[in-house]
């Protein structure tokens, strides 16, 4: 016997996929193939399928007499359009872009935190511009109506029906003993949200109801649907933002693409190139694909998905060793990785069987890498320096910080990569901004978070050195963006420094007040976790202020509401706020027993500012070439301290 599950993404189709293959283990299941043309049924009479294709119905129709059972799921289309935009990050090329993504939820907060603030036509209007697809969001659900008139042998099943247990006459159409709540397994069980509905009377406003009633109205007529709205219980964080981070992190681990953090700026142009590579690529334009692949790669990137794709590029232009030598440069950006050991044994056996091939020509390689020259890429082991002199004294380091890590982080994956990292440091990273760490300080006391402590006792045992990128900020949050009084202010460890003649002067005691208070948390952080580590402390000074007005405006960041506002503090006053900030660490680290550790020189330009080829794609950070200088900095400090850290503990 052969079922059809048919319908549109967000309408439940996967649950009663699963409630059918709970029951028929010996079926032969296809969870969305491409098209139902292609299947096997010569091959097997006993078939379990879900299928999407539903707008292209007209063109699979062919294939439907081939199957005995075929159920069509219909759902409230606006149940369905809540759950397609919170799902939305998963797919849409947009949200590759972590500044969208910061933008999408902190809209959701907005809704959650008052819920009338926010429309639903606001939302999905944010939506389609990083998911830019009426067919998605909309047609795939109104041609529900016309599949339902066109073929009157499909089961009809409400979602509703599903998720309430009323199964009576779908159990009595199959002939099985269906269940509402089926035991799902793999990528599906990300998939699920609230397993309920009504959800919409939450999310829409009166105004919202009538918009979108113009869309679906015949829809919502056919199948019986009221859009009257009522009370219901308020929105939830796991349903709603933490869904839609789960999601979209799932789908950047699918493509071996950086995970969203919450507050963070990891990657920007980066995600929606690699989308249009990867669709031209599907699309059978291997050329182009190949030709945007290695643009990126040419541009330094260190991120796995791209060498990924381009093996996968390679692979299909028969070029088995390029294939191959792009896939270890991702298993170096992903070690651990098994799908990649699997497919590297592959091409490597495929490379020896065509060795008495011609091979292709060489402008099918690409121009990113040494592609097919059957080389291992000159890639150090994560952690480790690509080769390590006899009698040199490794130091084996722990990291800990918030966002100034993240550029570390990434200097460490290109060093890494190019073979260059320090021969004399192991690095490891904790980054304290992670959920579970939050808050760092949960009783309001002096006892540090549970499982943050459980972090770092895992790492003890092989850490000699703890260094710290904790804080850092605090002076651009006070004076990146103009204050409403614009004030300027006289740093005594540098007078000489030009005051603003239209501003208001304030006693630089004022301005260090204000710096302790925005210091303070970072502060206690550092010292409680100097007093419960018991390793030796280095403390690395946060990253001097862009200077260029243009480029903080090019990439506002979290800051772009108050930029456009009330405009950039001028560069001289955010350096005077750093160097002070500096002082206030540096005297904090004396008093605690913990080393300062300045910028490298080469960071910073004649006027002591972050030089150009440091800046981020944000107002206040430094890159991964930043990154790269701080680490070869702690490398030269801790030569200098003729191994007195290496192997202490």
């Amino acid at each position: 016997m052969r079922i059809l599950i048919y319908g549109a993404g967000k309408t439940g189709t996967t649950a009663v996929y699963y409630a059918f293959k709970n029951l028929l283990p010996n079926h032969i299941a296809f969870f969305e193939p491409p098209s139902l043309l292609q299947l096997p049924y010569d091959q097997h009479s006993d078939m379990l399928v879900k299928s999407l294709s539903v707008l292209r119905h007209d063109k699979m129709a062919s294939s439907f007499e081939r199957y005995q059972q075929k159920i069509l799921i219909v759902r409230h289309p606006f149940d369905r359009l809540v759950s397609y935009i919170l799902f939305a990050p998963n797919n849409g090329p947009g949200f590759l872009d972590d500044r969208n993504m910061e933008r999408y939820l902190d809209l959701l907060r907005r809704k959650l935190e008052s819920p009338r603030s926010v429309s639903m036509r606001e939302i999905t209007a944010m939506v389609e511009e990083y998911y830019p697809s009426r067919a998605a969001m909309h047609d795939s659900v109104t041609v529900l109506e016309t599949i339902a008139h066109t073929y009157p042998d499909f089961f009809l099943l409400r979602y509703e029906d599903f998720v309430d247990g009323r199964l009576d006459a779908l159990s009595a159409y199959c002939g099985l003993p269906l269940s509402n709540e089926p035991e799902i397994t793999g990528f599906a069980t990300k998939v699920a949200r609230s397993k309920s509905h009504g959800d919409w009377h939450k999310w829409f406003l009166p105004e919202d109801v009538t918009h979108f009633r113009e869309i679906y109205g015949s829809y919502l007529e056919r199948f019986g649907y009221e859009t009257q709205i009522e009370e219901a219980e308020p929105l939830d964080l796991d349903t709603t933002i933490n869904y839609s981070i789960k999601v979209g992190n799932q789908g950047r681990q699918n493509r071996w693409l950086p995970i969203y953090v919450p507050g963070e700026v990891h990657m920007t142009w980066e995600g929606p190139a690699y989308h249009a590579a990867r669709n031209a690529f599907q699309r059978g334009s291997k050329d182009e694909a190949l030709r945007m692949v290695d643009e990126v790669i040419a541009g330094g990137t260190a991120i796995a998905g791209f060498f990924e794709l381009k093996s996968q590029i390679l692979a299909q232009a028969e070029d088995f060793a390029g294939a191959a030598e792009a896939l270890r440069q991702a298993m170096a950006l992903a070690p651990g990785e098994e799908s990649f050991e699997k497919r590297l044994k592959g091409l490597l056996s495929k490379e020896k069987s065509s060795a008495r091939r011609v091979p292709p020509p060489a402008s099918a390689r690409g121009t990113g890498t040494a592609a097919g020259s059957g080389a291992a890429p000159a890639v150090a082991p994560a952690g480790q320096p690509a080769a390590r002199p006899a009698g040199t004294a490794v130091h084996r380091t722990l990291m800990l910080g918030q966002s100034h890590m993240q550029g570390i982080k990434k200097g460490a994956t290109m060093l890494r990569t190019a073979g260059r990292f320090p021969a004399n440091l192991a690095l490891e990273f904790i980054q304290l901004r992670a959920a579970r760490f939050n808050p760092y300080f949960p009783d309001g006391g002096d006892t540090l978070n549970e499982a943050l402590l459980r972090e770092i006792d895992a790492h003890l045992a092989a850490t000699d050195l703890v260094v710290s990128v904790i804080g850092g900020n605090a002076y651009n949050v006070l004076g990146l963006v103009n204050h409403e009084r614009p004030f300027d202010f006289e740093l005594s460890t540098d007078p000489d420094l030009p005051l603003a003649e239209d501003r208001e002067i304030l006693p630089e005691e004022v301005v260090r007040a204000s710096l302790d208070r925005q210091n303070a948390n970072a502060l206690r952080l550092l010292g409680a976790l100097k007093a419960r580590i018991g390793r030796p402390f280095v403390h690395v000074q946060s990253p001097p202020p862009i200077p260029s007005e243009a480029h903080i405006r090019a990439h506002p960041g979290k800051f772009a509401d108050k930029i456009a506002q009330f405009g950039v503090t001028p560069a001289i006053i955010r350096y005077k706020l750093w160097k002070l900030q500096s002082e206030i660490f540096r005297a904090f680290c004396a008093a605690n027993g913990i080393a300062f550790l300045d910028v490298p020189a080469n960071v910073v330009d004649e006027r002591g500012m972050l030089v150009e080829a440091a800046w981020s794609n944000d107002p206040t950070h430094g890159n991964a070439w930043y990154g790269e200088q701080v680490i070869g900095q702690l490398s030269g400090w801790l030569a200098s301290q003729n191994g007195r850290y290496a192997g202490a503990h």
